[in-house]
This record gives C-alpha cells, sequence and structure tokens, in this order.
C-alpha cells in the first residue's frame, strides 16, 4: 500500500516538473520577443531622435546650453560667456 502510495506522490511530482518546464519554455520566449519589441521601438526611437537633431542643425536651432535652461534662470537663448548682461551656465568658469 506505502509503495502505491509512493509511486503516486513520484508521478505527480514529475508531472509538476514537467508543467513548470513548459511554463519556464513560454516565460523565457515571451520574454524574448518583448526584449526583441523593446529593442526595435528603442532603435526607432534613437532613430527619431537623430533626425530631430540633424533638421534642428540644418535649421540653424540650438540644443538647450550645459545645464539646461534653469542654469539661465529659465531664460532661452544662446549661452554667451564674457560678454555683460548675458548669464552664464551655473558651473561655469570666470
Amino acid at each position: 500500500m506505502e509503495t502505491v502510495s509512493l509511486e503516486h506522490q513520484i508521478q505527480s511530482v514529475q508531472r509538476h516538473i514537467a508543467f513548470l518546464k513548459r511554463e519556464q519554455t513560454e516565460l523565457l520566449h515571451d520574454l524574448h520577443l518583448e526584449i526583441l519589441r523593446l529593442q526595435k521601438h528603442c532603435s526607432e526611437l534613437t532613430r527619431d531622435l537623430e533626425i530631430k537633431e540633424l533638421e534642428a542643425r540644418q535649421q540653424g536651432r540650438v540644443g538647450s546650453p550645459p545645464g539646461g535652461w534653469a542654469a539661465l534662470g529659465g531664460r532661452r537663448g544662446p549661452v554667451s560667456p564674457g560678454v555683460p548682461g548675458v548669464p552664464r551656465p551655473s558651473g561655469a568658469g570666470g
């Protein structure tokens, strides 16, 4: 009687192990697909950003100054260190 119970337990554990292996395989497959999707999305965003930066440069627009616009007290415009009346970005020497 005890042998039958033990055999049932072994079979049950084996079924559970097989189930977990299938679940793990499916999960790893889904994770791989998600990684590929995110890599593609990242590449698309990088390409879009590069295109926008190129367009901005071609139109003569400048990017944000070092330290961001907040370093200029919220004023927007090119940074001209050494010119009186024009704020310098924080951390600039002089």
